[in-house]
């Protein structure tokens, strides 16, 4: 007899930003599904900067959010790193990282790093 233990391998995804992207604002949104059920809490950290833990088991946010994490974050000009970790009563679970170069004209493009763009036809139809 075998056993075989099924779990979601990769249970967050960041939709938006783009890994080795660019962007022209420092303000974007990172925007992420999060199909972990045991997760409690999620974390974001931009350029080792972390957040508190935001509560992501309640009914409430569940109700407002279901699940779908979107935050607003400041970047500094050239590479930052923004992660969101996902947590299970304090423990970390995942991690997901996305590579994002911000870009104030004038300003050159880094190798292979494609423009960001919020509203891309492949993330519209998420429904």
């Amino acid at each position: 007899m075998v056993l075989v233990f099924i779990s979601k391998a990769y249970a967050l995804k960041i939709i938006v930003t783009d890994d080795k992207s660019f962007v022209t604002s420092p303000y974007i949104y990172v925007i992420a599904n999060i199909e972990r059920e045991d997760a409690t809490h999620v974390m974001i950290t931009v350029n080792d900067i972390k957040s508190p833990l935001i509560h992501i088991a309640s009914n409430d946010f569940k109700s407002q959010f279901k699940d779908y994490l979107i935050i607003d974050v400041e970047l500094e000009k050239g590479e930052n790193l923004p992660s969101l970790s996902l947590f299970k009563n304090g423990r970390p679970i995942e991690e997901k990282k996305a590579l994002v170069n911000l870009i104030l004209p004038p300003g050159d493009i880094p190798n292979n790093a494609k423009k960001n763009y919020f509203h891309k036809e492949e993330k519209e139809n998420l429904s």
